[in-house]
């Protein structure tokens, strides 16, 4: 069984460093049916469990499901997954699928969104955009300046993230002027 097979919907979305690599691809898909299908053609999935939020996007899930088949990629389809993979892997530095098993924060801070502000800042690289989406649209009650590092998150993270190591440093940065950091506090 596979849950979040589009981690958190950053798959399903149209990331500038993955589309180039999509083009070249004969059979023309969406980026979640890339996901899809590459889930769906490994024989020991029988279950992929997608959260959907749009009418079109169950839709668009069943006739993925549809068009399913183990083994349906072929190799060189492979290798371009594989490329988007290691494209994608290298943009965001902090591995959150927002899966919110972190939630809630003693300190109401949300720390899906905050992590999923500061990986955005790195997939679509615009630091001044994101700061300025943080400050606006993250209320302030949410922000990782209110992390008061209880570390209650940390086991909680099944992607073993040192959330409360991450909190000051995305607030330095989207919450002030500080450099954007890649590496690992």
């Amino acid at each position: 069984m596979i849950m979040e097979p589009l981690r958190g919907g950053n798959l399903a979305a149209d990331l500038p460093g993955a589309a180039p690599i999509w083009s070249q691809a004969e059979q023309k898909r969406t980026p979640a049916d890339w996901s899809f299908q590459w889930l769906w053609s490994q024989p020991e999935v029988s279950l992929v469990l997608s959260g959907m939020s749009t009418l079109q996007q169950v839709e668009e899930n069943l006739v993925s499901a549809e068009n399913s088949r183990i083994g349906l990629l072929n190799d060189a389809e492979l290798a371009l997954v594989s490329k988007v993979h290691e494209t994608l892997a290298g943009l965001s530095p902090i591995d959150c699928t927002r899966c919110e098993y972190c939630l809630p924060c003693p300190s109401s801070v949300n720390i899906p969104r905050v992590i999923d502000y500061y990986n955005r800042a790195a997939v679509y690289d615009d630091l001044e955009g994101t700061r300025s989406s943080y400050k606006r649209l993250v209320k302030d009650d949410q922000k990782a300046i209110n992390c008061t590092q209880c570390e209650e998150c940390v086991p909680k993270c099944p992607q073993n993230i040192p959330i409360s190591d991450w909190m000051p440093v995305i607030e330095g940065v989207l919450g002030g002027s500080q450099p954007y950091q890649t590496e690992e506090p």
